[in-house]
Formats: structure tokens, C-alpha cells, sequence
């Protein structure tokens, strides 16, 4: 939910000349409000659904079982962090990786052959 609402500057930006030409049916905040209701719902309803698929396959989401049977936390947290940061590091320097090498190059052949 933080990213819907952190994304809608930037799309009233990319959008504000066609906001500014065309008349819309309710006012603009109210729109707005909307649009997070239905992602804030669209997200819990799937969130819900995939607890419930996840645990039936033998995944989960230990930490939140763990909070929601008042357990402890910290063990869970233990023994998930360093998986996490080595799959996080790898994940960032693969996603930099083939940025640099192999996603810019083609980028900048796009661009110098368009000009």
C-alpha cells in the first residue's frame, strides 16, 4: 500500500496535461481515494488467499504466524535474516548486473539509432 500511494505523484505528473484538458465525472481527490480502496482491498483479498495457498504447499509466513500466536518472533527472525540478506545482495547485484552490461547497451543503441 505504501508504494500505491507513493507512486501517484508521479503519475499525476506523467498525466497532468491530459487531467488538464479533460473534464473527469467526480473530483480529483475522491478519485484518488477510490483507487486506494480498491488496491487496499485487491491487495488483502490476494494477500488472504495467498496465506491460504502458500500454507496448504507447506510455505507460510512464519513471522506472521508467529505474531499472530503471540510466540516469539526472534527466533523466526533468527533463523530467516541470513538467507535473506544473501538472497537480497545476490538479487541487487544481478539486477545491477544486467543493468550495466546488458540493458543499458541496448538502450543506447536504441537511442543513437533513432537519432
Amino acid at each position: 500500500m505504501i508504494g500505491v500511494v507513493g507512486v501517484i505523484p508521479y503519475t499525476l505528473t506523467l498525466q497532468s496535461n491530459t487531467l488538464q484538458s479533460i473534464e473527469l465525472p467526480i473530483p480529483l481527490p475522491v478519485l484518488l481515494a477510490i483507487q486506494i480502496a480498491q488496491n487496499a482491498v485487491m491487495f488483502a483479498v490476494l494477500t488472504a488467499l495467498g496465506l491460504l495457498l502458500a500454507n496448504r504447499i507447506g510455505l507460510g509466513a512464519p513471522i506472521i504466524e508467529a505474531w499472530l500466536n503471540k510466540e516469539s518472533i526472534t527466533e523466526k527472525i533468527k533463523s530467516i535474516l541470513p538467507i535473506s540478506i544473501i538472497l537480497g545482495v545476490i538479487a541487487g547485484a544481478l539486477i545491477i548486473v544486467l543493468d550495466v552490461y546488458v540493458f543499458q547497451p541496448l538502450m543506447l543503441k536504441r537511442v543513437w539509432r533513432t537519432n
